[in-house]
């Protein structure tokens, strides 16, 4: 809900989290309050994983869009690559994210 991207294969909460609704429903700040699988662990942010992986390894990002949803997820997706030093590969399903991306 705020724009902030989120490190997460599906766009509802239940298979990961139990909960219900979608990631897109969620600031950032309530799905890191959420706990996968039953494990301490949270929802990771774009942010959070660019930072532990510092470059080490290549990266694939998929873009995943929710048409009326995904405005500024090509934005902010761009500014948090644009600063990662390591090497990234962006694809998608959704056509007009790469679009947008070029």
């Amino acid at each position: 809900a705020d724009g902030v991207p989120i490190v997460i294969h599906d766009g509802d909460l239940k298979r990961l989290t139990g909960e219900d609704g979608f990631i897109w429903q969620r600031t950032a700040g309530e799905l890191a309050t959420l706990k996968v699988g039953g494990t301490a662990d949270h929802l990771p942010t774009l942010q959070e994983a660019l930072d532990l992986i510092d470059g080490r390894v290549p990266l694939v990002v998929e873009l995943k869009g929710v048409p009326g949803h995904d405005k500024d997820l090509v934005a902010s997706v761009g500014r948090l690559l644009k600063r990662y030093k390591g090497k990234v590969a962006i694809m998608s399903f959704d056509h007009w994210l790469i679009r947008d991306f070029a």
